[in-house]
């Protein structure tokens, strides 16, 4: 058993699509295919911007139909994606070093819009079951972000207050949550939303990669509080 270090911040939560998984483009390109298919023509680049929590609330969004086609169409694209799309899903650059740095220091958890079985299924295709503790999915308790209660139960069950916490993710609805949840440290990943977008939302720091969201991580493990920035943001990898 790897012995973890004790450190100010006693635990990390993170999204999973966008922001550990490369999964965006191919869920929009599943979505579109399906739409397409019901006479809703689309691209995946068209419905990207309307991504949140909740594949019924981007149907209806992008295509202005109402609760109950939204459910019909999610309906057809489920099967779908889980499985022509997902079992393909790579990791983002940087993740699996991110994860097995942390996951020696600290617990690790999910708390995604996805259902918890197929996030539970991507997480163990990609590798990383034995790295995470609470996977909390759209339907665990039956709430979803930008609620709190999602992230609040994944932190109840590592028994750890929102202050001592930090969550990573990718949507306004990640950060909105996080928020409201207390969580101390609330970090966006520029990978479908802007810098200003995630601040707005209560980003705590922003960072443009993993490798950046990696040093701000060990930073806040080893030296909290002031060891990350508010609403900056962490350029990584030297990328623009």
């Amino acid at each position: 058993m790897t012995e973890r270090r004790a450190g100010p911040l006693d635990a990390v939560l993170f999204d999973l699509d966008g922001t550990l998984a490369d999964s965006m483009y191919s869920i929009a390109e599943a979505l579109a295919e399906t739409l397409g298919g019901q006479g809703y023509e689309t691209s995946p680049e068209e419905l990207m911007p309307h991504f949140g929590p909740g594949m019924q609330s981007v149907i209806r969004r992008a295509i202005g139909v109402d609760e109950a086609e939204a459910e019909r169409l999610y309906a057809l694209y489920l099967p779908s994606y889980y499985e022509r799309y997902m079992p393909d899903t790579p990791p983002l650059p940087g993740a699996g070093e991110l994860i097995e740095d942390l996951a020696a220091r600290l617990p690790l958890g999910i708390v995604t819009s996805k259902l918890e079985a197929g996030a539970r299924t991507l997480i163990s295709n990609l590798g990383w079951s034995e790295h995470f503790g609470p996977v909390v999915g759209r339907d665990t308790i039956g709430i979803m972000k930008p609620r709190p209660e999602p992230l609040l139960h994944a932190l109840a069950e590592l028994g750890i207050e929102g202050e001592r916490a930090a969550y990573i993710g990718d949507t306004e609805e990640d950060l909105q949550a996080a928020l409201a949840a207390g969580v101390a440290v609330r970090v966006g990943v520029t990978e479908i939303r802007s810098e200003r977008q995630l601040i707005e939302a209560g980003a705590t720091a922003v960072c443009r990669d993993l490798p950046a969201v990696r040093a701000l991580l060990v930073a806040a493990i080893e030296g909290w509080p002031g060891a990350l920035p508010t609403a900056a943001t962490a350029a990584g990898s030297g990328q623009p």
